[in-house]
């Protein structure tokens, strides 16, 4: 019987694993280019399981995630909007002002893996950068990501100098609990970048020495973490972003995406997007309470 951590379809897993950029980068392409588009209209690039071996790969791939930012969430072409399952809400909660999701397929290296980029947003209340500063501190994590081992929120493994006071570059690893029975925990490392200027958060899966393996996107390391390391790697790339409101003072937009593939036995795209869309509207509702809370 197979483990939890193998794919449910090897022949897929080498597909994707042999579609890879130069140094093992996998990179989710979104859309692509058509006629009478500007390539930088059509086009983005998200980078997964990039090779961190010196601080010289880590700086090209935090100016890579600041470069897509902006395409991610600023552009309209390719995306069409979604539709996320209600979550129930305490007695009492308001419901979200301006909240919307919105996907769109992805092509190049990984146009065969099924996956989709999410993105959503809506309208908070509050100073965009008091709470910026909340949301990039461990109990910000912890209201992201109330899944994920404590002990691992916002513990720098390496730390990278990117010439830039606005801008912290570091090293993360993570374990993420499955609300799933028998499944395994997903474990990862990522690459996270804190920019107080945009006043974003941006996170990449990436191939680091603090967690020997990879996923089924890279054939530079053993497949998780190698057979009996009882590890499945979850990869995983995502961004938040707060936008002032010119027009309504003491207001912003909270924007975020992700994609998301959890590993192990879960190969299923369907099952991975699915995961991603129902994340949005329950992670929004705790972020729009905090904010309340610090407003």
């Amino acid at each position: 019987m197979a483990s939890e951590s193998t794919p449910t379809k090897e022949g897929d897993s080498q597909a994707l694993r042999s579609s890879r950029w130069p140094g093992c980068c996998t990179c989710f392409s979104a859309a692509k280019a058509q006629k009478g588009t500007k390539p930088e209209e059509s086009t983005i690039e998200i980078p997964v399981e990039v090779p961190i071996d010196s601080p010289e790969q880590a700086l090209s791939l935090g100016s890579a995630m600041l470069e897509q930012l902006g395409r991610v969430f600023e552009g309209s072409e390719g995306w069409q909007p979604e539709l996320p399952r209600p979550v129930k809400r305490p007695a009492g909660t308001a419901a979200l002002e301006g909240f919307q999701v919105e996907s769109r397929p992805l092509s190049g290296p990984l146009g065969n893996s099924g996956l989709r980029l999410f993105r959503g947003r809506c309208v908070l209340a509050g100073d965009p950068g008091a709470f910026y500063n909340f949301l990039v501190s461990p109990e910000g994590y912890r209201v992201i990501d109330p899944d994920s081992d404590p002990s691992d929120l916002g513990k720098a493994i390496e730390v990278f100098d990117f010439r830039d006071p606005n801008i912290t570059l570091q090293v993360e690893v993570f374990k993420l609990r499955l609300p799933i029975p028998l499944l395994r925990p997903r474990s990862g490392v990522v690459l996270n970048l804190k920019d107080a200027r945009s006043k974003s958060f941006l996170s990449t899966s990436i191939l680091h020495k603090a967690l020997p393996g990879g996923s089924r996107y890279q054939d530079r390391e053993p497949l998780d973490g190698g057979r009996g390391s009882g590890v499945v790697r979850m990869t995983t790339a995502s961004g938040l972003q707060l936008v002032a409101l010119p027009e309504q003072p003491k207001r912003f937009e909270l924007r975020n995406f992700l994609l998301i593939d959890l590993g192990g036995m879960i190969g299923s795209a369907k099952v991975n997007n699915k995961a991603a869309l129902a994340s949005f509207e329950a992670k929004f509702l705790r972020l729009a309470d905090k904010a309340r809370e610090l407003h």
